[in-house]
Order: C-alpha cells, then sequence, then structure tokens
C-alpha cells in the first residue's frame, strides 16, 4: 500500500443535496436571513453595487473572481498543464493576455500579485528539495485546511477535528507523504461542491489513490513540484466553493436589499451631509449650476418642472458635464459610490473615439473591409489588439513623445495583424496619423465625439421603467417587456438584450472596433443615473436645482 493509497477509518458525513453548493449555503444560512440581510446592508458598497444590478438581473448576481472562472469547467489535466504552468511562468509586460481590461494599474498589480505567488511556490519546492524542509508546504496544506474550515464548513467541528486535523500536517517527514493530508481535504471538498466543479476534484482524488507513486511522471513533474501543485489546485477550488456559497447567500438576499436600498442610500447620505433641507454638498450644487448655464445658454430654455429637470440632468449634466466634460471638475457628493466607474466611463469613451479614428487609418493603409470588425463577439486576437490600443491610450505618460510611440505600435501591431505583409513607407504613414490623432487635429474625432455623445445622451434619457431607447438619424432600438418571467426573447439578461441592441447601433455610427465596450459603458451609465434619481430626485436634485435658478434669476 501506497502513501497515496492510504486508508481512512469511515467517511465524512455528506450533504442530503448534493446537487449543488445551494445546499451549503442553505444550512449555513437558513435560520439567519434577517441577520444575514442586515449584515450585508452593513456594507455600502454592496448595497450600491445591488442596486446598480437591474431588477431582472438579480437571479444572475454574482461576485466575479478570476480563478472561478479559470476552474469553472478546468479538469486536473488542464490545470496542471496550463494553469499550473502559467502561475509559475513570471508576468511581463508582454504577456499574450491582456485581461481584456483598459486599466494600467490593474495589469500590473495583476502581474505584481502572480510574480509573488510564483516566488513563494519555488521557494516551498526548494525548501524541500535541497534542504529537506517541509515548512513552507505545511504552511500551504494549513491554509487549505483553514480555508475549508472557516468559509466552507466553520460549524461542522466533527470534520475539524478528524478529517482536517492540523495535526496530521505535522507528521509530513518525508516526500511521500506529503499527498496524505490532502486526499482528506479534497473528499471534504469534493461533497460541497456544485457538479460542475466537483469533477475535478474527484478526478484528482482517483488519481492519487489509485497510482503508484508515479502520477507525477504523467505531467513531466517532480513528486515535489506536483504535491505543491495539488495544494494551489485544491486551494483555488477551495476559493471557487467558497465564492458560490457567497453568491447563494447574495442571490437569496438581493431583492430584499434591493428593495430597502434607495432608503438605505438616502439615510447614510444624510448621515454625511446632513438632512436634504439644508445638506452641505457644493459640489452637486455647483454641478447643477453649469447643468443650468449650459440649459440657458442652449436657447434659454430653463427646465421648469420635474421631467424637464430630470431630462437636463439625465443629458447636459451627467453626459455632457460629466461623461464628455474636457475640464476639470468635481464629482458631485451624489456620485460618491460612483466615482470609479464614471471615470472607467469616461476612459472607455475616449478611447473609443480616438481608437476608432486610428482604426479608420488602420483599414485604410491596409485595404481591408471594416466588415472585418462586425463580427460579435469580436475573436480573441482582434479583442487582444484592440485592448492593447486602449491601453495604449488611457496609459498615464508625462511624455508625449513616449505617449505617440506607444499608440503607434499598438496601431501597428493592429495593422500587422490585419494585414501580415505590411511595408514600412505603411508603418511610417500610421506613426504619422497616430501623432496628427492624438494631438486632436484629426477633424473626424469631432465627428466621432458628437455620435457618441448622442448615443449616450439618449441612453441616458430613458427611465427607470423600461429600456427603449431611440438612436441618431431616427434609428431606434426596440424596448423589452419587462415581466418577472424573464426578458424577450432567448436573452438571459436585461443587460444582454440592451448590450446586443446598442451593439449594432454603436457599430452603425462607425464604432465596431469598441461597440461591445460602448456597450457597457452606456448600461452602467443608465444604471447609475436610474439610481441616482430614485435616491435624490424628488429629495435632492430638484429642490437644489429649484435653488439654483431662484439664485441665478436673482443674479440676472
Amino acid at each position: 500500500m501506497t502513501p497515496f493509497s492510504r486508508q481512512t477509518t469511515g467517511q465524512p458525513p455528506s450533504n442530503t443535496d448534493q446537487s449543488s453548493s445551494i445546499s451549503a449555503a442553505n444550512r449555513e444560512d437558513n435560520d439567519r436571513n434577517g441577520e444575514t440581510t442586515q449584515k450585508l446592508l452593513q456594507n455600502a458598497h454592496l448595497v450600491h453595487a445591488i442596486l446598480l444590478t437591474d431588477r431582472l438581473d438579480l437571479k444572475n448576481l454574482r461576485i466575479l473572481d478570476e480563478s472561478s472562472i479559470a476552474l469553472h469547467t478546468t479538469n486536473v489535466d488542464e490545470f496542471m498543464r496550463r494553469y499550473w504552468k502559467e502561475l509559475r511562468s513570471p508576468a511581463t509586460q508582454d504577456e499574450p493576455i491582456w485581461r481584456g481590461t483598459a486599466n494600467e494599474m490593474e495589469r500590473l498589480s495583476s502581474g505584481a500579485c502572480r510574480n509573488m505567488k510564483r516566488a513563494f511556490f519555488e521557494y516551498a519546492m526548494r525548501a524541500v528539495e535541497e534542504d529537506c524542509n517541509f515548512t513552507p508546504y505545511c504552511s500551504m496544506v494549513h491554509a487549505l485546511f483553514t480555508g475549508i474550515k472557516q468559509h466552507l464548513v466553520p460549524h461542522r467541528t466533527d470534520l475539524h477535528d478528524v478529517w482536517l486535523n492540523d495535526d496530521s500536517v505535522m507528521d509530513i517527514e518525508s516526500v511521500d507523504g506529503m499527498l496524505v493530508p490532502l486526499i482528506p481535504a479534497a473528499d471534504v471538498l469534493s461533497r460541497l461542491e456544485a457538479p460542475c466543479r466537483t469533477c475535478s476534484t474527484m478526478a484528482w482524488l482517483e488519481m492519487v489513490r489509485s497510482a503508484d507513486g508515479s502520477v507525477s511522471d504523467k505531467y513531466g513533474m517532480s513528486v515535489v513540484e506536483y504535491a505543491v501543485a495539488s495544494v494551489v489546485f485544491l486551494l483555488l477550488k477551495t476559493d471557487v466553493c467558497s465564492m458560490d456559497i457567497i453568491n447563494v447567500v447574495l442571490r437569496n438576499n438581493a431583492p430584499t436589499i434591493y428593495s430597502m436600498g434607495n432608503e438605505y442610500e438616502r439615510e447614510r447620505f444624510q448621515k454625511m451631509y446632513g438632512n436634504f433641507d439644508s445638506c452641505l454638498t457644493p459640489n452637486t450644487k455647483d454641478w447643477l449650476d453649469r447643468i443650468w448655464q449650459q440649459c440657458d445658454k442652449d436657447g434659454g430654455c430653463i427646465p421648469s418642472n420635474i421631467l424637464d429637470i430630470q431630462t437636463a440632468i439625465r443629458s447636459t449634466g451627467f453626459v455632457d458635464e460629466l461623461l464628455f466634460s474636457k475640464s476639470r471638475f468635481s464629482m458631485p457628493e451624489v456620485f460618491d459610490f460612483d466615482t470609479a466607474q464614471i471615470n472607467q466611463i469616461r476612459g472607455i469613451c475616449r478611447a473609443a473615439v480616438v481608437g476608432s479614428v486610428l482604426a479608420l487609418h488602420c483599414i485604410n493603409v491596409t485595404s481591408v473591409s471594416i466588415s472585418r470588425f462586425n463580427e460579435f463577439p469580436l475573436d480573441d486576437d482582434l479583442r487582444r489588439y484592440r485592448d492593447r490600443i486602449s491601453c495604449s491610450l488611457l496609459e498615464n505618460s508625462k511624455d508625449p513623445k513616449e505617449f505617440e510611440k506607444n499608440v503607434a505600435l499598438s496601431i501597428i501591431g493592429l495593422a500587422k495583424f490585419l494585414k501580415s505583409s505590411l511595408s514600412k513607407e505603411h508603418e511610417k504613414s500610421l506613426e504619422r496619423m497616430v501623432v496628427y490623432t492624438v494631438r486632436g487635429e484629426d477633424r473626424v474625432l469631432d465627428v466621432l465625439d458628437k455620435r457618441l455623445r448622442i448615443l449616450f445622451k439618449q441612453a441616458c434619457r430613458v427611465s427607470a421603467n423600461n429600456t427603449v431607447f431611440a438612436g441618431n438619424c431616427g434609428q431606434s432600438i426596440t424596448g423589452v417587456t419587462r415581466t418577472e418571467k424573464g426578458i424577450n426573447g432567448s436573452f438571459s439578461s436585461q443587460k444582454d438584450y440592451w448590450c446586443q441592441q446598442t451593439i449594432k447601433l454603436a457599430s452603425q455610427q462607425g464604432f465596431n472596433l469598441f461597440a461591445d465596450e460602448i456597450a457597457n459603458a452606456s448600461f452602467m451609465a443608465k444604471r447609475i443615473l436610474d439610481v441616482a434619481w430614485n435616491n435624490f430626485g424628488d429629495y435632492l436634485f430638484v429642490k437644489l436645482f429649484v435653488t439654483v435658478s431662484k439664485d441665478r434669476e436673482w443674479i440676472d
């Protein structure tokens, strides 16, 4: 009998319902729904995130986690051959995977985090292989046990003492014993996971229990490397299972929080800034004053009723004065929790306008049909080049020359992808066009900026009760029948329907390469405004706007 097949006495108690991780969540929280809701309400950012979710999409609400996505369908072989090797390889600036983000700091942070993990894995392996020191490895196993006990079965002390006993880790004295304490941990984990997750855990267990000690040879690893990789695999699976349980608890409580959220946010706002009748919100008042001035400048049509005020706030106020403003401004206090989202939308809009102009130049130089950008979703390679363009356009570079060089490299990269035989002359031509465009000298910039501004104004004018909005030049997006049963057609969420229709409209306006990002950004802009108006419309916006109007009329 090998250490890999060491038998244990008895079996850990299994769930009566193994259909999903929901059973684990229900068992832990079934009698504490009210208490759980109150705890969730203490997290103001979480409450706001729930409010930003469309009511019909609450059933799809989940906390995104990279490891959860990566391991959703990952089997053991795929992990050992691909994911584990990726974790062990150094993160570099020119990684082939850009994660679909235009945020440079996110990319750098992700790379630094992976390099730290890699360094620790290397340290744990060297400690065993060179010094027969199992302490770093044991700390990883302790972390696995702790994760399962604290996050998956905190009240199952019977499992803690028998199957997840920390003393068993101290028995590791040889390489052959490194996998032994992982077997009961994986056994417990496999009984708590959802079916789509547990297959890979069971496959690992079967492989280890039936092996004769040479299981690591299958992947070209040493026994030590395979043991460390196995701990990492089970740690990630534990995180995913924990995330599943959190998501179930979140979805179960989200409707209640959604119904209470607006009142909760009004109370929180008044605690911070005072009662609505006398609150101190200088940035919000200054923002409303700019809206009044812009309305006056556009023809003297000052909003005189609630509907006109709401339209002015959604269109002139949010789109012109926040999303597309080229002047420095202080974020209105009513958008305290939306600052990051608004800045992200501003970045997407800026990258979409400039990037689309550069994409048009790229098409002209390469003589490729624009229909190449009409496939949705974009293929992975094209998306990767698009994301590189976005990253280069949004990079905070103090040196204009360096900024122009990086943008040019990203555009030339796209051109070479579209036409592998790109000549040096064409490269030089693209470099000149990049300089001309990023310096704001290309007239097409104003055309696309106006088009995108109109698209966002139409989207943001939507009331919270429907998703109908008309595009430019009479183009329209058909509305959605909102029912509790679901959404028109075969779409899984309100957002999916919105985005598919908006992608069509954005493509018709010349934003083919960035249409999906524009669609997501316009949906988020709409949700931010819906929540803001529900929170503060009659309570604050109307009162402050009337005050601003009276002050302006007195000055005039």
